[in-house]
């Protein structure tokens, strides 16, 4: 089959169907982190590991790391806390600083660092979690995640795996929160890690209907191409 029948087919699906796994993103940790607690319905702090019990960071007029803002447990320290760059990315130290995630780092006390989301409204929703290693000599960060249901470990950052997704469905009311948990499980020095959280909605079934509808009739007309070549042939 040739390469434009294929390219036409998967156009054709997504015209006729839309593209349901791209729910409406509701809240973005990213793109909503001003420097100050609550930003876009998030949290940031650091408590007993699994506990889920938060000390939430001060806002810190001054980062540590020039041309960023963040959340640190305290002034003068770059660490622990939470950092979003608006410089183009460059090195601290052994650091790559992001511009398109936040720069997070627990500290050595094994405390948990946590990112908290808050819902204010009933509904299905998509949890979405991005961590990736920012350092260039990394040792390990445990990532987890929390819920009403306690701690569950997603799994650890490291030289050898350097990133991990997690996506979970919340069916949540109003006061309901989701954390995600990040643990030093190495040296302490070496371990910054890159940080995306997202919340969207759950896709209505009626869309995935329509997706499956529409990849049923492209390939039917697939058939009939392949069917009129062979008459040609």
């Amino acid at each position: 089959m040739k390469l434009s029948v294929i390219r036409s087919a998967v156009i054709g699906a997504v015209l006729l169907a839309g593209s349901p796994a791209s729910a409406a993103v509701i809240a973005d940790a990213f793109t909503s982190f001003n420097g100050t607690q609550g930003g876009g319905g998030f949290l940031y702090g650091q408590g007993p590991a699994g506990s889920g019990q938060v000390g939430l960071f001060g806002s810190t007029p001054n980062c540590f790391i020039a041309g960023s803002i963040c959340l640190q447990a305290a002034p003068n320290f770059d660490v622990p806390g939470v950092t979003k760059s608006f410089v183009p990315s460059f090195q601290y130290g052994t650091v790559n600083v992001p511009t398109d995630r936040l720069l997070l780092h627990p500290d050595a006390s094994g405390q948990d660092l946590y990112a908290v989301y808050g819902f204010q409204r009933t509904g299905s929703f998509l949890v979405r979690g991005r961590f990736n290693v920012q350092d260039t000599s990394p040792t390990g960060v445990a990532v987890g995640f929390f819920s009403d249901r306690g701690p569950e470990a997603i799994g650890v950052i490291d030289a050898a795996s350097p990133s991990l997704t997690f996506t979970r469905r919340i069916d949540a009311t109003p006061g309901t929160t989701v954390a995600f948990t990040f643990n030093n499980a190495g040296n302490y020095f070496n371990d910054s890690t890159g940080f995306n959280f997202t919340i969207s909605d759950v896709p209505e079934p009626a869309s995935w209907a329509m997706m499956i509808g529409g990849f049923g009739a492209v390939g039917g007309s697939l058939r009939r191409r392949r069917g009129a070549a062979a008459a040609i042939a």
